[in-house]
C-alpha cells in the first residue's frame, strides 16, 4: 500500500503497519515508514500507484481490471459518511465511486489485534474495468468516453492507477485504502490484464 509515486492530502492522513500506526505531518507525503503500510487514510486529496504496462507491448489487450477494498475516511468511523472517489487512468477519469460510509463497528479477521475498536475496520471490494466499450464499476458500464483505445496503454512505460477526492465532489470524504493485513480481503491493489 506504501509503494504510491505521487500524492496530496487535506487534513487528516495517516498509515499503520501490522504494529503501529503513523499520522502523516502537513505537507510530508513520503515518510519512510510508508513502504511498510498496509491501509492508509486521507479525510481528503489524491494518491498515485504505478504499475509497469510491459505486458502490453507485444499483445492486444482486452481488459484491464482493478480491485481494490476501500471505503471513505472521518474521525474514528461514520457507516453513513459518503464519498464521491475518482479513479482515473493515466490521468483520465475512469469512474466515480460513492463510498457509502467510514466503514466500523464490528471487528474482522484481518485487522491486528492491537488496532482499537473504535476505528475503521473494513472497507467494500470494488472492481474496476476498462474495456474498448468503455469503463465499468462493478460490472455496471459508467463511462463510454474512456476505453483501452483512448488510454494507449502501450505508450509509455507505466500505467498510473490514481484515487482521488475531486475539489468539485458533492462528498469530499476521503478513503481508507486496504492492504492484504486489513479489513475482510487478503489482497493489496491487485491489476489484472487480459490479451
Amino acid at each position: 500500500m506504501g509503494h504510491y509515486v505521487d500524492a496530496s492530502f487535506g487534513v487528516i492522513a495517516g498509515m499503520a503497519d501490522n504494529e503501529r500506526q503513523v499520522m502523516f505531518a502537513e505537507g510530508e507525503y513520503f515518510p519512510p515508514e510508508r513502504i511498510n503500510a498496509n491501509i492508509i487514510w486521507y479525510s481528503s486529496g489524491f494518491i498515485a500507484y504505478s504499475f509497469s504496462n510491459m505486458f502490453s507491448k507485444k499483445n492486444k489487450i482486452k481488459e484491464l481490471t482493478s480491485t481494490l477494498e476501500i471505503c471513505s475516511e472521518t474521525f474514528n468511523y461514520q457507516n453513513d459518511w459518503k464519498s464521491d472517489i475518482t479513479f482515473s487512468i493515466n490521468n483520465q477519469d475512469l469512474v466515480t465511486y460513492l463510498s457509502p460510509g467510514d466503514l466500523g463497528g464490528q471487528r474482522v479477521l484481518l485487522n491486528p489485534s492491537w488496532w482499537p475498536n473504535n476505528a475503521t475496520q473494513f472497507g467494500i471490494l470494488i472492481k474496476l474495468t476498462i474495456t474498448e466499450i468503455g469503463g465499468f464499476l462493478n460490472g455496471v458500464l459508467s463511462n463510454t468516453k474512456v476505453n483501452l483505445s483512448t488510454l494507449e496503454i502501450y505508450k509509455d512505460h507505466r500505467l498510473t492507477l490514481t484515487i482521488q477526492n475531486k475539489s468539485v465532489a458533492v462528498h469530499i470524504g476521503g478513503f481508507n485504502i486496504f492492504g492484504k493485513h486489513f479489513g475482510d480481503y487478503e489482497q493489496d491493489i491487485l491489476l489484472t490484464a487480459i490479451y
